[in-house]
């Protein structure tokens, strides 16, 4: 039933704005974040100095950080004309009565237009957080931005993108722990 509704409010949304132009997405390199503060707060600074319009932001789409190499983070907008005001800009980023200054650049190269157009599919799941060390499977929902649709104490509907709910489910695998067998012996008795 969701489903429907969902889709039918998405094709109403379509077919009332025919003529509007396809925003592209543009994701840039961030390096020199300082790591003075956990990962988690970085990532919500991160996220606010770049929605500021102060700071040439605008919507962010998504933020990965903590990434492979140390310091380093990326930023997706929504719309490619907010990304590139950023790359103008200085950016200066504000921690406990600091500053930091951040080295923004753009991400690669050899993209074409259509790479750099994003669709961001929402998905609801129901997690069964029983396997998992205690309260880290919500600490880990909360994490990863899902919104919490329903909670029947360890069964938990969530729902967010699909590219986050890849995210968590990497990082709940990492979380189980193998469980013995029981009642097996090795010479059949």
């Amino acid at each position: 039933m969701k489903r429907q509704d969902e889709a039918q409010l998405g094709a109403g949304c379509c077919a009332q704005q025919p003529e509007e132009k396809l925003q592209r997405s543009k994701k840039i390199q961030v390096l020199n974040v300082p790591a003075t503060i956990s990962d988690q707060r970085t990532l919500d600074k991160l996220t606010i100095h770049f929605q500021s319009h102060s700071n040439g932001g605008g919507e962010v789409l998504d933020v990965e950080y903590p990434a492979r190499v140390a310091g380093r983070a990326f930023i997706t907008f929504a719309k490619e004309e907010d990304a590139d005001n950023v790359l103008k800009r200085e950016q200066i980023l504000k921690l406990d009565q600091q500053d930091y200054k951040l080295d923004v650049r753009e991400v690669g190269g050899g993209e074409t237009a259509s790479d750099n157009v994003q669709v961001i599919e929402f998905v609801c799941t129901t997690l069964d957080t029983r396997g998992f060390p205690s309260k880290k499977a919500r600490q880990l929902i909360h994490e990863h931005r899902f919104q919490i649709v329903s909670d029947w104490g360890y069964m938990v509907e969530i729902r967010g993108s699909f590219s986050s709910l890849k995210k968590l489910r990497r990082n709940l695998m990492d979380l189980i722990v193998p469980q013995p067998t029981r009642g097996v012996t090795g010479n059949g008795t």
